[in-house]
């Protein structure tokens, strides 16, 4: 199980984080190293972090290098038939064992995913991805090299979903130090259409939970059985308390030859 702890303080500040050397395919027990940041570079408010990731009990013990058996379709939450109030309950349970096992850390099994050189991040909102202290966008940084369901294939494409939060993926310290804030409190949940012949990767955040500029902000998925993609956005702003706004709602789809197709329906 991955724990990690947000302190505040006045002390200098400090992240502990595993700058794995080895392949982004294996997964060591090392001890997580300790690295110094400056917070001003990591755009931070307060004074001290923590960020506790530790490594040696991470999920990785359950990283399968065999395939994953065919999720079929529909997949995801199809809130416009259930409403919203199991929703979340549901997107918790791609992760975990059961929605009780959220703090246990009982999760899903994991797989490894074909090699990847290449990431085309399809953006649909500006919420997609949060910047770093670079102003590029996270996505830059962003690394794949796992999958808990593995989806039927399209029109070219094997697909697969990711969902887990970024700390759960291991990066290079300095992408740590540069991207800080974009590592706190985000979940994701990617779709990934992968091109094996090219070994390059069409990614599309079906599911967050992020915090974003006095927001919190929720995408939900749907793929219905013709594998067209229905994603929904909520808002909660964080001075008006726990009322949800409506924000986007989007319509993806892959065409015959591989296109990936958007429409904002609102």
């Amino acid at each position: 199980m991955r724990r990690w702890i947000i302190i505040f303080g006045c002390c200098g500040l400090l992240a502990c984080y595993q700058n794995k050397k080895s392949s982004t395919n294996k997964f060591s027990k090392k001890k997580a190293a300790i690295v110094k940041v400056d917070p001003k570079a990591m755009g931070l408010m307060f004074d001290t972090l923590y960020l506790d990731h530790d490594i040696t009990k991470i999920d990785t013990i359950r990283y399968l290098t065999s395939l994953a058996k065919i999720t079929p379709l529909p997949f995801g939450y199809d809130f416009k038939k259930n409403g919203y109030s199991k929703i979340q309950n549901y997107n918790d349970n791609l992760i975990y064992k059961n929605v009780n096992d959220k703090g246990s850390g009982k999760k899903n099994d994991i797989y490894k995913l074909p090699p990847i050189t290449r990431i085309k991040y399809f953006s649909l909102s500006w919420v997609d991805t949060d910047k770093c202290n670079d102003e590029k966008p996270f996505v830059e940084y962003l690394r794949l090299t796992k999958y808990r369901y593995k989806l039927p294939n399209i029109n070219g494409y094997e697909c697969y979903y990711w969902c887990d939060e970024h700390l759960d993926n291991e990066y290079p310290s300095q992408v740590y130090i540069n991207c800080g804030w974009c590592f706190l409190y985000n979940v994701y949940g990617y779709l990934i259409l992968y091109n094996r012949k090219k070994e390059e990767a069409n990614v599309v955040a079906l599911y967050f939970d992020t915090p974003r500029d006095g927001i919190n902000a929720w995408r939900y998925f749907y793929i219905d059985k013709n594998y067209v993609i229905h994603l929904e956005e909520r808002e909660i702003d964080n001075d008006e308390g726990t009322e949800w706004s409506p924000a986007d709602k989007h319509i993806v789809s892959i065409s015959k030859t591989g296109e990936i197709l958007s429409k904002r329906i609102n």
